[in-house]
């Protein structure tokens, strides 16, 4: 971390930080050094990666830490110090979210994992899904699921029906559309395994994102939706 001094409104400042995480992340395993010259706050460790906080130069650093050979380091100033401890864990969440991608895009699956499953556990134990990747990740993970296997469509149905009123009461259109398209392809996908419980849903999911992309929504599934509309009307 280099040499520097860490002056008293840095240190207050991190212990705000320390007992606001403390209060908000009881089911969370996390650590306190007060080293020197600057504490960190370690917001997990496993055998090979690290995530903590510290301060530098006045300003709150989020650092990954693997100790892999060949890994990915990553360092990110989240604010300076006397930005609230809620900014600062939003915005942990969105560089965490950016480094899993990133981790993702280098063939580095198993590190993306572990660090996927600390970011997942952060967004619901802080209460953070209302972050800019918050909701993106737990979008993006129902994607994954629905193409790579889906055992429990209907289960996956009714969150992703909860997820979209959530986004509407937010104002999030887009959002909004994007869950109501994969409600509409994990219904489909049932269906072609031959469980016609759930050929409904498939048509309403699609025609409620199509509601949502008339009152001015944007989403790079639009075409798809009309597509997968015409088609299942004409049968």
């Amino acid at each position: 971390m280099g040499e520097f001094q860490m002056g008293f409104r840095d240190s207050i400042s991190m212990r705000q930080l320390v007992a606001w995480y403390a209060s908000h992340s009881k089911s969370l395993t996390y650590s306190f050094v007060d080293a020197k010259p600057s504490p960190l706050l370690i917001l997990s460790t496993g055998a090979y990666y690290q995530i903590f906080i510290y301060v530098k130069d006045h300003q709150f650093v989020l650092a990954m830490d693997d100790k892999d050979p060949g890994s990915i380091p990553a360092q990110q100033i989240l604010g300076g110090v006397g930005t609230p401890p809620e900014t600062l864990m939003d915005h942990a969440i969105d560089t965490l979210h950016w480094f899993v991608k990133r981790q993702r895009s280098a063939g580095a699956s198993a590190r993306a994992d572990w660090y996927e499953g600390v970011l997942k556990h952060l967004v619901v134990t802080l209460g953070r899904g209302n972050t800019k990747f918050g909701t993106q990740l737990e979008l993006d993970g129902f994607e994954r699921a629905i193409n790579e296997s889906l055992s429990e469509p209907e289960l996956f149905m009714a969150r992703l029906g909860e997820t979209a009123q959530a986004f509407l009461q937010r104002g999030d259109m887009d959002n909004a559309v994007r869950a109501r398209y994969w409600a509409g392809r994990a219904a489909e996908l049932a269906t072609s395994r031959g469980d016609t419980r759930f050929l409904d849903y498939v048509v309403a999911n699609y025609e409620l994102a199509l509601d949502v992309l008339e009152e001015g929504a944007h989403s790079e599934f639009e075409s798809d939706i009309r597509q997968r509309l015409i088609r299942l009307r004409s049968r």
